[in-house]
């Protein structure tokens, strides 16, 4: 009797390991299948997100670069063509003049009182890089005289004058917020030197923090694009992100996502096959 006792439970406990290991090895493939799954979705959706963003960052710049050029001809007549000014706003510039090449005020798009405010922190100096090497450029973002953060066009003209076009980064801004996702998907816009122009931390944003040492945005800086992994100061976690820059500019688009919400996506299946095991 005692030994058919003994013989009931170490069948039991026999078939028991036998229905549990196959469907453990089953719950660790699904989980691992689960994750890996969720890190190429990231090649396909948040690159997608990011490249959606630039695509729509270089219409901007072309538009802002095409009204720059007519604001220039334009300053050529007495008087500049009517509703130039809201056209210009409705772009996000703050400010469009012309100087002398010693700085001097020449002619102005706003009236006078706002002149004060068009240049950088630093006058006419702070722009001579990109006045030095002809032609018309983007500046990287840059506090103006009242500490905003701004974009410059500038060209240098025939004669030597200096076409100054002050932009403001509401519509940057607008696109950035527009990507949520997860619990901490999000999107970050940075300049050609890794300057943030837009941001879910609004510190960041307006002190234009330099974050040129994280990785991904180190690729955006040469110019590359792809998916890349990375601990992120901001949210002081291990993330993911689809990166990619805008032509003409060099901006870089990241949408990031924290390595954890992928685990936690992996951890579901890892429920289901506690259950599993459990019936």
């Amino acid at each position: 009797m005692r030994l058919k006792f003994r013989l009931r439970y170490i069948l039991a406990a026999t078939f028991t390991l036998i229905a549990i290991v196959p469907v453990l090895f089953l719950g660790i493939w699904v989980e691992r299948t689960t994750y890996s799954r969720e890190l190429s979705s990231v090649e396909e959706k948040h690159l997608l997100l990011a490249k959606n963003i630039t695509n729509a960052l270089e219409l901007y710049t072309h538009d802002a670069s095409a009204l720059f050029a007519f604001l220039v001809k334009s300053a050529e007549h007495k008087h500049w063509p009517q509703g130039a000014a809201d056209l210009a706003r409705a772009l996000d510039f703050r400010h469009f003049a012309i100087f002398d090449s010693a700085g001097v005020l020449q002619k102005s798009l706003y009236p006078t009182e706002e002149d004060e405010a068009i240049l950088p922190m630093g006058g006419i100096k702070a722009l001579e890089p990109l006045i030095a090497e002809g032609g018309r450029h983007f500046s990287d973002v840059m506090s103006d005289a009242e500490e905003r953060p701004t974009i410059y066009i500038v060209e240098t003209l025939n004669g030597g004058d200096i076409a100054v076009g002050a932009m403001s980064i509401n519509y940057i801004a607008k696109l950035q917020q527009q990507i949520t996702f997860g619990k901490r998907g999000h999107a970050a816009i940075v300049d050609r030197s890794g300057n943030i122009i837009a941001h879910p931390n609004p510190e960041w944003s307006a002190t234009m923090k330099n974050i040129s040492a994280v990785k991904p945005v180190t690729h955006m800086m040469a110019g590359e694009s792809g998916v890349s992994e990375f601990y992120s100061p901001a949210v002081k976690m291990d993330m993911i992100t689809g990166f990619t820059t805008v032509p003409g500019v060099g901006w870089g688009v990241m949408v990031p996502q924290p390595l954890e919400e992928l685990e936690d996506k992996a951890a579901a299946a890892r429920g289901a096959q506690i259950a599993i095991i459990v019936v």
